[in-house]
């Protein structure tokens, strides 16, 4: 499974982007991802915190948290 299956967004015009995705763990039975998501509607950008729950190598079950971020912001070690 890539990153991309696990972060992607449906398609259309108004399609959020996202950035800097990081797996920080994943194994048979559940993984964890964080991305910075821009929208295009220009509202504030969002780190976002990502939990699935894996079942016979498929995602069936996904939580998320998101945070605003302020257009200012800077990734740690970037």
């Amino acid at each position: 499974m890539s990153k991309s299956d696990i972060l992607g967004f449906a398609g259309g015009d108004n399609t959020p982007t996202s950035e800097h995705n990081r797996i920080l763990f994943e194994n048979d039975e559940v993984g964890v991802a964080h991305s910075i998501v821009h929208f295009a509607n220009d509202s504030d950008s969002e780190a976002v915190m990502s939990f699935m729950r894996f079942k016979d190598g498929q995602i069936i079950l996904m939580e998320t948290g998101a945070t605003p971020l302020s257009d200012d912001y800077q990734l740690v070690g970037q």
